[in-house]
């Protein structure tokens, strides 16, 4: 006998979007996360994202709350995950004017994250709660569908465009050095190098030659005292040349006494300013050394590093060569019994320092100079990826040393398209950095190896399990910004879709109409949700599915949560295959009004609902008598 199968009343059309793993965010805005909690699970939902998006509402929230929403899961058997504040692990400060990066601010800002995820650890009644925290919010481009750059040039010196194939329209890029950003836009103009030709100026092309530019700068800077210091060289040099000559002739003291004294006295100025030069020119070679190990590109680094560190060698061997000589001198000086000795010693010493000096400089001159180009300059994309993998690294390793495997698990969100590791290549990107970075630090931590076990192949799994994406389909379908159509941004965003799915460990669904994060549940915007969907469906996600629809409830005071289940075709609140309101709104049907409020007794009320139908046509009222009996709705 065959048993037929039967599906659950609440399983829509895509499993992974099943009741039991679709849920509904509380408002943001507020401290009172607990008695939003219990507002949501009267309303039936079972996962239930808490939260505050201010730093200063979200510690107003005490840790007793936090306590009580742990034992409402226990109990009503629901599950919870928690969205951070609006802040950026990768060391941009948020707010207005705010544009420069600091390494006090990303220690600042992993401190706060730390002390978050522990809070966030007190939720979880099987560990592993999830936490949402923005990739960053730093601005980092705009795109624009149809920008162009230099294809080249007809016969008559007309400027051939082509597509730009990154279609970015601005970068913003920062100073590696002082922490400074500064924006790079797209530019057609009338280019002198070029023999007066209308030419394109891309971001990355400026941001080439504003790299260029300042390591130009830093090389010039080190020449110019180089220069310096061999100019004064040669005057010294002159000097002690008048006085041997003046010695060798053997003229009477008197006679050339007042004039060797005066230039020994421009000997000794031009040897101490010699000193000062070099001095500052050493600390200048240092610097851009320094600059070369930290900013140069690895392929720079790969064909340039062998031969400066070897040239650097020499170098210090010639500072060092520079110290000893002064301290011999010092001792002859001390031993020396009449002013003459004295006055050859001096002269002796400031010959040979200068000689030293000059060639120790010019040897650091040409070291700096073989180098062509240091990054000074780079894109926040990949200077934010680099930061916030190393935020995100250092307290997932805190974490899991203290909670073990059932740390909070971190989902790391893409932000609006103009914002850094906004597309999914670039996030998942920051994601798998952020995995390496843990298992190197775990794995060279001695102490938390040992008390866990652990071997590389482990690390690299619990990397997976507590550090992933969180996908924002709202916020990705603001790239309509940049001029797609409805087809095109279809296509688009379904490839970013399957491009992040396979480290997207949570969903964020909401709608919008492209320009605004607006919070719309699904269906009432024009966001490709379905598109996307299926691509999730495919990579057998097995998150959970939170609808992000604050904007809705805090305009209509209504819950979003019957409005989801009509969208994802659950048949408690739709007709199965046949259409829904949400489908014919943007199809043929003339009503545009909301559906009614959710029927807190539908099922005692003549054993069905009328959620799914537009009041005007019947749908279930929230009055107080019944529509058919005029009879008490109890």
């Amino acid at each position: 006998m065959v048993i037929a199968e039967y599906e659950n009343s609440m399983k829509p059309k895509y499993s992974i979007f099943a009741n039991a793993r679709l849920g509904t965010t509380t408002n943001p805005t507020v401290a009172t996360q607990l008695a939003e909690f219990g507002q949501k699970l009267n309303e039936g939902v079972k996962n239930i994202e808490i939260g505050a998006l201010s730093s200063q509402t979200f510690e107003t929230i005490p840790d007793e709350h936090l306590e009580s929403i742990k034992q409402l899961t226990k109990i009503t058997g629901s599950e919870v995950s928690m969205h951070a504040p609006l802040i950026d692990p990768s060391g941009f400060p948020s707010g207005e004017g705010q544009n420069r990066w600091s390494e006090t601010e990303r220690n600042h800002a992993e401190q706060q994250i730390k002390t978050i995820l522990e809070r966030a650890y007190k939720l979880g009644k099987n560990g592993n709660v999830p936490v949402v925290l923005h990739a960053s919010g730093m601005a980092s481009q705009e795109y624009a569908k149809d920008i162009t750059e230099v294809a080249g040039y007809t016969e008559d010196k007309k400027l051939i465009e082509k597509p730009y194939a990154k279609g970015i329209r601005m970068m913003t890029a920062v100073n590696q050095e002082t922490g400074e950003v500064i924006p790079l836009e797209w530019e057609k103009k009338v280019s002198l190098s070029q023999g007066g030709r209308e030419t394109i100026w891309t971001p990355e092309k400026r941001l080439e030659s504003l790299s260029h530019t300042q390591w130009d700068k830093t090389k010039l800077d080190i020449l110019s005292k180089q220069k310096e210091l061999g100019e004064i060289k040669a005057m010294m040099e002159g000097k002690m040349h008048q006085n041997a000559v003046m010695e060798k002739r053997g003229l009477k003291e008197e006679a050339y006494a007042e004039q060797f004294q005066r230039n020994m006295t421009d000997i000794r100025l031009m040897g101490s300013h010699i000193k000062n030069i070099s001095s500052e020119l050493n600390s200048g070679i240092d610097e851009a050394y320094n600059k070369f190990v930290k900013f140069g590109s690895k392929e720079t680094n790969k064909k340039e590093l062998a031969n400066f560190k070897a040239l650097h060698e020499e170098y210090n061997e010639q500072a060092e060569k520079e110290q000893k000589l002064r301290e011999d001198y010092s001792q002859k000086l001390k031993s020396a019994r009449t002013e003459k000795k004295q006055a050859e010693l001096i002269n002796e010493f400031y010959q040979k320092q200068a000689e030293l000096n000059y060639k120790t400089g010019k040897l650091g001159a040409n070291l700096v100079s073989s180098i062509k180009s240091v990054d000074m300059f780079r894109p926040v994309n990949d200077f934010s990826k680099d930061k916030m993998s190393e935020t995100i690294s250092n307290v997932t390793k805190d974490t899991f040393a203290k909670f073990g495997e059932k740390a909070p698990m971190i989902a790391l969100e893409n932000f609006q398209p103009g914002s850094a590791m906004s597309r999914a290549k670039d996030l998942k990107e920051g994601v798998e950095m952020a995995r390496k970075k843990f298992v190197e630090k775990v794995m060279a931590d001695k102490s938390l190896k040992e008390k866990h076990h652990l071997t590389k192949e482990k690390a690299e799994k619990i990397a997976e399990k507590l550090i992933g994406a969180t996908w924002d389909m709202g916020h990705i379908n603001m790239l309509r910004r940049a001029g797609y159509s409805d087809a095109e941004l279809a296509k688009l965003l379904k490839k970013e879709a399957k491009e992040i799915a396979p480290v997207t460990k949570h969903l964020h669904i909401t709608d919008n109409f492209g320009f605004s994060d607006s919070h719309l549940p699904p269906g009432m915007g024009n966001v490709p949700i379905r598109e996307m969907m299926e691509e999730f469906e495919k990579a057998q996600f097995a998150g959970r599915s939170i609808i992000e629809a604050g904007g809705f409830i805090n305009a209509y005071k209504a819950s979003p949560h019957p409005e989801a289940l009509s969208y994802f075709d659950s048949p408690l609140y739709s007709t199965g295959d046949g259409p829904h309101w949400a489908k014919m709104r943007n199809a043929y049907s003339p009503y545009f009004e909301t559906f009614t409020e959710f029927p807190q007794q539908h099922f005692s009320l003549y054993g069905s609902s009328f959620a799914t139908v537009p009041k005007s046509l019947g749908g279930q009222t929230s009055s107080e008598n019944s529509r058919f009996s005029e009879t008490p709705n109890s």
